[in-house]
């Protein structure tokens, strides 16, 4: 982990090309913040894009959460365009 003489966690800047693949654009994830969400090539993610771009680890207990959620905002308030809202992915990310 990248952390500061206090302790605190700091973030991982990195600079990346969007390479085109078929129909795709990727990007190449920093090997360090792989490490620290215990992610692998190959592993399944969950992305989560509302402005910012969130990536959790697959896990069928966050899937189905967020799929509760984007039903009930998009029953609730259209104007989200059915999407899980920021906060609802924060609380979600700490319980993790």
């Amino acid at each position: 982990m990248n952390t500061n003489s206090t302790g605190v966690e700091l973030p991982i800047i990195a600079r990346r090309t969007l390479i085109g693949s078929g129909g795709s654009v990727m990007i190449a994830l920093p090997s360090e913040w792989l490490k620290q969400k215990g992610l692998g090539q190959g592993d399944k993610v969950v992305l989560v894009a509302n402005g910012n771009l969130t990536v959790f680890k697959e896990d069928p207990e966050l899937i189905q959460k967020l799929s509760q959620k984007l039903n009930a905002h998009s029953s609730v308030d259209e104007s989200n365009n059915g999407t899980a809202s920021t906060q609802d992915v924060m609380e979600h990310k700490k319980k993790l």
